[in-house]
């Protein structure tokens, strides 16, 4: 025994703790059975216990959990509870540790509901087109609910209290049970050949399995072909049922469908004195327009009365008479402007006048002329004397005074001796004779020779 170790309490909860949270299956269990011994915490969490014929299981949800299902948690009811089994180390207990409640047999219902809901959204069920519009102050609506339920009460004390001139027509019909969806179907038929403004379904709160008559074919149908628009009030806000989808209207609760539909009548009456007064405001300025209109018209008739007409036709002769005297005088006096111009440009063009202009611009073009031949004579004069000198330059003869001979050959002045051989003929040209002469021999100079 001294050799054995020994375990503390706390070491042995935490140790089972781990095994049973480690283990696969219980992280995720779905267990079904009976509440019992329900104990809600001050606290928002909930406690009670789950059990069956032969055994009992403690729970525990937590607040958060239990603010969305604290509704389905009552002794007596059957519910299938979802979540994960755990030690609680302190006490040393297993328990199930839940985070959702359904009720037994609603997994069934979800599904028909599902495929209900398909099947009639592929029909054009839910189209919003095919959807009544609901009439803005109706004044007789009918009701299709149980006579002795609380919906009923809930649904004539606001109407009858918003106001008390509508007429509340009730159709009673089984809500709950097996023949509540045909009993429904049937009272709504009925109550739509009477021809009113709008029709209500409705009921109370409850379960799915409470609620389940509005969520059958025959009342969807009943919805579908009514002529009178249908307002759906099924259960509490968080309730949806096929009749809701179906419906024109879909209402959280009953008495919130007769809030929408019914107007206080305190409202009807403050709406109908703005209408008044409105109307008043119209009818004024529809006078006062149409007083405008009819003085203008005695206006207009006083400006076409014949003495109005003869006194507009003398102002305007008058006017006229003013202008033409206007016009007149401007084009004597235009006249009398030119005329003075014309006198003067004509004594400025006479004759003499212009005779003695002709002669002065012919003295000065003259004396401009001369001047012009003067500059020309000596400019050519002067480039002649400059080419004459140019010529002197250039002349052979004046070279041929300095004692130079030119050499003609052939006609052609002879520039390189390899042009004459011996024995041929050449000119000779001094300045004032021609030498014939005839090569005998062609020596080589020394230009230094020909310096001496």
């Amino acid at each position: 025994m001294a050799n054995e170790t020994t375990r503390t309490v706390t070491e042995i909860n935490g140790y089972i703790k781990r095994i049973m949270d480690g283990d696969f299956l219980l992280r995720r269990v779905h267990v079904t059975g009976e509440i019992s011994n329900y104990r809600p915490h001050p606290s928002g969490h909930c406690y009670f216990t789950l059990k069956d014929e032969h055994a009992e299981l403690a729970a525990v949800m937590f607040k958060r959990e239990a603010e969305t299902y604290r509704h389905l948690l009552a002794n007596g009811r059957q519910v299938v509870l979802s979540g994960r089994i755990s030690v609680f180390e302190r006490t040393g207990r297993y328990q199930l540790y839940v985070n959702a409640v359904r009720e037994e047999g609603t997994g069934l219902l979800h599904e028909r509901f599902e495929n209900l809901k398909k099947e009639l959204k592929a029909a054009g069920y839910f189209e919003k087109e095919r959807k009544k519009p609901i009439p803005a102050f109706p004044r007789h609506i009918g009701i299709v609910t149980a006579s002795q339920g609380a919906a009923l009460q809930d649904m004539k004390k606001v109407a009858l209290g918003r106001n008390p001139h509508v007429m509340l027509y009730l159709y009673p019909a089984q809500v709950q049970g097996e023949t509540a969806a045909a009993s429904i179907a049937d009272a709504l038929d009925r109550l739509d050949r009477r021809g009113l403004d709008v029709i209500v379904i409705g009921r109370g709160g409850g379960s799915m399995e409470d609620l389940w008559a509005f969520n059958e074919r025959v009342v969807a149908d009943a919805i579908f072909r009514a002529e009178t628009p249908v307002v759906s009030a099924v259960g509490h806000e968080t309730d949806l049922t096929i009749s809701d989808f179906v419906a024109d209207l879909r209402a959280a609760t009953p008495s919130a469908a007769m809030e929408i539909l019914v107007t206080p009548l305190t409202n009807i009456r403050n709406r109908m004195d703005h209408l008044r007064q409105q109307l008043r405001r119209l009818t004024a300025n529809r006078l006062q327009v149409t007083e405008n209109r009819l003085r203008q018209f005695e206006l207009a008739l006083q400006r076409r009365h014949p003495e109005v007409a003869v006194q507009e036709r003398i102002h305007r002769l008058a006017w006229a008479d003013g202008r033409l005297r206007e016009l007149l005088k401007e084009r004597i006096t235009g006249r009398y402007h030119r005329l003075q111009e014309l006198r003067y440009r004509l004594m400025q063009q006479s004759p003499v006048k212009r005779m003695e202009t002709c002669r002065l611009r012919t003295n000065r073009a003259a004396e401009r002329l001369t001047e012009r031949m003067d500059a020309v004579m000596r400019r050519t004069v002067h480039a002649y004397k400059d080419r004459v000198l140019k010529l002197e330059g250039l002349s052979p003869l004046d070279r041929l005074s300095s004692g130079w001979l030119l050499a003609m050959y052939d006609g052609k002045r002879l520039i390189d001796t390899g042009d004459v051989s011996p024995g041929d003929r050449m000119q000779l040209y001094a300045r004032t004779e021609c030498l014939d002469v005839e090569v005998i021999e062609k020596t080589a100079l020394n230009p230094e020779g020909m310096n001496e």
